[in-house]
């Protein structure tokens, strides 16, 4: 079998991105919440979020476990559509719609 797409490790996490997303072993996912503010790519670093979300929403990670890692990993990021991303991921694309349309009173 041949797999089209590119493969990457990083800090010892193996990510298979092209046509399908690969789900994390158990020590590669507790790796990347840990770790993954250490990506120095940031298109990477979006795909390990978003890997780390589809844990979550399959339940592999705990919500603590979640938004533990938020809190540890994205206090410092810099690149604004990682930020917007996983802000979406937490409370949906559609409340971050309302708060932007709607100014908040000063």
């Amino acid at each position: 079998m041949q797999i089209k797409g590119k493969i990457f490790t990083i800090a010892g996490i193996v990510l298979i991105f092209g046509y399908f997303i690969s789900d994390l072993d158990e020590v590669s996912l507790k790796s990347a919440l840990k770790n993954v503010a250490t990506i120095k790519n940031p298109k990477i670093r979006l795909k390990v979020w978003f890997v780390l979300w589809r844990a979550f929403e399959d339940s592999k990670v705990t919500a603590l476990q979640f938004s533990d890692a938020v809190l540890r990993n994205l206090s410092d990021e810099k690149d604004e559509e990682i930020i917007r991303s996983v802000s979406e991921f937490i409370v949906g694309k559609n409340t971050l719609n309302v708060i932007q349309e709607n100014s908040w009173p000063s």
